[in-house]
């Protein structure tokens, strides 16, 4: 059951970003990376007790609103 639900998790990493992800990316904190899930606008969602967000769909959220990261080589591993 255990190794299960872990190579769930695998497969999950390689398609979608946890907060803690976003954070490292957007280099914010964790409250401010919990305050942009909870936004209606943000296309994240919950997964069990994990919220996460597609990798594209993050991608595009910040292309529309012409928002520039600092660091535009974004490595995702």
């Amino acid at each position: 059951m255990e190794r299960a639900k872990e190579t769930e998790l695998n497969i999950l990493k390689g398609l979608f970003l946890t907060p803690s992800d976003i954070c490292k990316i957007l280099k914010i904190g964790r409250k401010k990376c919990l305050a942009l899930f909870h936004r209606e606008d943000f296309p994240g969602f919950i997964y069990g007790k994990t919220f996460l967000v597609e990798k594209n769909a993050f991608l595009e959220f910040f292309k529309v609103r012409n928002v520039i990261l600092q660091d535009t080589t974004i490595n995702f591993e």
